[in-house]
């Protein structure tokens, strides 16, 4: 059986994967007994389609969609499967209203823009079909996924764990491109790694970036982010202990050894604004960090 179709990658038994030529956004393709689970299907019309195609060759029914959480670009793809279920966290319904939910809308379409990506009609935030309140399971035919509640990055962020392959999908953590976006809250981030350190992984996916079947690296991916929120932690603390404000611990943790600065330098910055407010700083969350459009 090949390894590879339409650029879709098989990683394991159960598992392919596919990118996107966008930000590295990767889908997957948990599949058993001619059912699929896709995993945050994405990105493009072209890109929905091979995965359509790919299906479609190997005699697989779309039966469930899973949703990581409710960032723009990881909900875009189930309009293009009418015919599977779409499951999600319990808190992903409430992030698609109100502030949050306009600001996604205005992203999708920003982004269509920018790029000249075709829409027939206009897109329209999914609903779900089953909601969960992890820890919960997934039947697809005889395969069995753990729904896993991994909140840091986004409060209603789920992982998809397979127990028999040591699989896990990470979603928006854990990447080999990107360092750890706390634009949700650097303390449930904490425990969150915390307990993902304690998991047997022998393959991780991230949402963004590149995959790993090296028992090593995965646990060095792990540890090296943890230890960037240990000191991301420590000087913000120790700068609102010294009466520093939001720029000055800014300045103050401009030169902390973090992955890709050359690409990550305005979400390291985030990270700073949004831990300070967090952590007790003069400044309103709202207004700093991951709440702020930068130019």
């Amino acid at each position: 059986m090949p390894d590879r179709i339409d650029g879709i990658q098989r990683l394991t038994t159960n598992l392919w994967i596919g990118q996107s030529r966008f930000f590295y956004t990767n889908t997957g393709i948990f599949a058993a007994d001619g059912h699929a689970c896709l995993v945050d299907p994405n990105m493009t019309p072209d890109e929905l389609a091979r995965i359509r195609r790919f299906l479609r060759g190997r005699g697989l029914h779309a039966s469930w969609i899973v949703l990581t959480h409710y960032h723009w670009d990881h909900i875009l793809g189930p309009e293009a499967f009418p015919e599977a279920r779409v499951i999600g966290h319990e808190l992903l319904p409430q992030q698609l209203t109100g502030k949050s939910g306009a600001d996604t809308l205005t992203a999708i379409a920003r982004w269509e823009a920018e790029n000249q990506i075709p829409r027939l009609q206009p897109f329209t935030a999914p609903a779900l079909n089953r909601i969960v309140d992890p820890p919960d399971q997934l039947e697809v035919g005889t395969l069995r996924l753990d729904l896993i509640a991994t909140p840091g990055h986004s409060p209603d962020q789920l992982a998809v764990y397979e127990r028999s392959t040591a699989t896990l999908w990470a979603s928006d953590i854990l990447s080999d491109v990107e360092i750890p976006f706390v634009s949700d809250s650097l303390a449930r981030f904490e425990k969150t790694l915390a307990r993902l350190a304690g998991l047997e992984i022998d393959v991780l996916v991230p949402g963004h970036g590149f995959h790993s079947r090296d028992r090593e690296a995965i646990r060095a991916r792990i540890a090296e982010d943890r230890a960037y929120l240990a000191e991301l932690r420590n000087r913000v603390e120790t700068s609102i202990a010294a009466g520093m404000n939001i720029d000055e611990t800014v300045v103050r943790c401009a030169d902390m050894s973090y992955r890709n600065p050359e690409n990550n330098a305005v979400e390291h910055r985030r990270n700073v604004e949004s831990v300070y407010a967090e952590l007790g700083g003069d400044a309103d969350p709202n207004q700093v960090g991951w709440s702020r459009e930068y130019e």
